[in-house]
C-alpha cells in the first residue's frame, strides 16, 4: 500500500476518519468541445457546481446527486459530459465514468460496491468536460454499526439563519464527539446553492471533520414539517437502511424534532437549543453548549 498521502484530515480530533485529498486533475488539461453550443456562453460565468457529501456502507452501492451551473442566477448545464475520479490514497485517481449532466444540470449516478474501495473517506473529483470546470465531495464508506451524530446548522451550531457566527461551545461539541467515536453528519436545511459557502464556514470555524448534506430542491429547504422535516427524516431514514445507528441528534426547531423522532431517534439523545428545547420531551440546551459539553466530557 502507498502511504505517501495517508491521507489528510481536516480538522485534528482524537479520533477522525482521515481523507484521501492529496490528488487534483490537471486544471489545464485540453478540453473537448461541449456537445451543445449554446454552453459555451453560459460557461463564460462563474461555475457554481456542487454536490452534497455521500454515505454509504461497505459492499453497499453509493448513490451521487452532483449539480452544475453558472452564474448567478445558476444557469443549468444541460446534457453535458462530466467525467467522476476518485482518491483513493494511491499513486494517480481512479476514474468512475463519465456521465451526461440532464435537463436540470444534474448527474445522479449509482456506483456499484465493486467499484468503491474498501471502509474510509475518500474524495471524488469532478471534470466538466467541455471546459475543464471542477468540483468534489468526499465519499465516507462506513462499516455497519457505525454510530452517527447528527447536526442541523443554522440556528443549532450558529446563533440563527442570518447569524453564522458560532454559538459558545459549538465547534468544540463536535470534536469531542468524534472523541467518542462517533461520525459527524451536518444535515442542513440550506439549498444546495449555498454548499461552498457553508464548506466555507465549517472550516473557518474548526468545526470537526463530517459530511455534509443540503437540501436539492426548493421543496427541501421551506421551514415546515412537510419540507425539510420530510427532506431531513428521508436522509435519515436512508442511514438507517444503511445499518448505521442514529446515535444522537442536535436541532433548533419543530422540524428538527420532528425529523429525528420520525426516526426513531429517543427523545433523551434529541439536544434542542433556542425557544424550542424541550419540545415533545427532548432535551433543552438553551443558547448555548457549554454546559452540556462540560457534562459530556465529565461522562466520558
Amino acid at each position: 500500500m502507498n502511504f505517501k498521502t495517508l491521507c489528510f484530515s481536516f480538522f485534528i480530533s482524537g479520533f477522525s476518519l482521515a481523507v484521501c485529498n492529496q490528488l487534483e486533475l490537471d486544471k489545464n488539461a485540453s478540453n473537448a468541445s461541449f456537445r451543445h453550443s449554446r454552453n459555451i456562453a453560459f460557461s463564460w460565468f462563474k461555475s457554481h457546481h456542487s454536490a452534497s457529501d455521500v454515505i454509504t456502507v461497505e459492499k453497499h452501492d453509493a448513490n451521487i446527486n452532483a449539480k452544475f451551473s453558472y452564474g448567478p442566477i445558476g444557469k443549468d448545464l444541460e446534457d453535458e459530459d462530466v467525467e467522476v475520479w476518485i482518491d483513493t490514497c494511491g499513486d494517480k485517481l481512479t476514474s468512475l465514468g463519465t456521465f451526461k449532466t440532464d435537463s436540470d444540470g444534474r448527474i445522479s449516478p449509482t456506483l456499484l460496491s465493486n467499484q468503491l474501495p474498501k471502509a474510509g473517506a475518500y474524495r471524488v473529483l469532478m471534470r466538466v468536460v467541455g471546459d475543464n470546470t471542477q468540483n468534489s465531495f468526499v465519499l465516507r464508506i462506513f462499516e455497519q454499526g457505525t454510530q452517527l451524530a447528527i447536526f442541523d446548522f443554522d440556528g443549532t451550531l450558529t446563533y440563527s439563519d442570518l447569524n453564522s457566527n458560532p454559538r459558545k461551545g459549538a465547534p468544540e461539541i463536535t470534536h469531542a464527539i468524534k472523541n467518542l467515536n462517533k461520525e459527524i453528519v451536518y444535515l442542513s436545511g440550506r439549498h444546495y446553492f449555498l454548499t461552498h459557502w457553508t464548506q466555507k464556514l465549517l472550516l473557518e470555524n474548526q468545526f470537526a471533520e463530517g459530511s455534509l448534506i443540503v437540501g436539492q430542491s426548493l421543496s427541501d429547504i421551506v421551514p415546515v414539517e412537510s419540507s425539510v422535516g420530510e427532506f431531513k427524516a428521508t436522509y435519515l431514514t436512508y442511514l438507517k437502511s444503511l445499518g448505521l445507528v442514529l446515535e444522537r441528534a442536535y436541532g433548533n426547531t419543530e422540524t428538527d424534532v420532528y425529523a429525528y423522532q420520525e426516526v426513531g431517534i429517543p427523545n433523551s439523545q434529541i439536544f434542542i437549543l433556542g425557544e424550542s428545547g424541550g419540545l415533545n420531551g427532548s432535551v433543552a440546551l438553551g443558547e448555548g453548549f457549554l454546559e452540556h459539553l462540560q457534562n459530556l466530557l465529565t461522562a466520558s
